[in-house]
């Protein structure tokens, strides 16, 4: 039986192991921080909000310390003046026998 201290440990590295966003926005790809992370048992969010920045979003994704893509988002959205909020859920399950 896997036990929930080990799922904890892997849903802990999970969560340090993510360094920020890459955004799309009009073309270009931005850098963006996790503005917050919400964790609830081994389940994560992580949160990128956008503030002034203007233009058509086309994707997102969350990247590591060495820039590889971790999770990928696909998405076309207009965003005017008001911020903006993209959230990647990242769940760690594990089962064994």
């Amino acid at each position: 039986m896997i036990q929930k201290l080990f799922a904890d440990e892997l849903a802990r590295y999970a969560d340090s192991y993510v360094r920020s966003a890459v955004v799309t926005i009009e073309g270009k790809d931005v850098d963006y921080p996790i503005y917050k992370t919400i964790r609830d048992g081994n389940k994560l969010k992580k949160l990128v909000y956008l503030t002034s920045e203007t233009g058509r979003i086309t994707g997102a994704k969350l990247v590591d310390a060495n820039g590889r893509e971790l999770q990928t988002k696909t998405m076309d959205v207009a965003k005017g003046k008001d911020g903006f909020v993209i959230a990647f859920v990242i769940e760690v399950k594990i089962e064994g026998a």
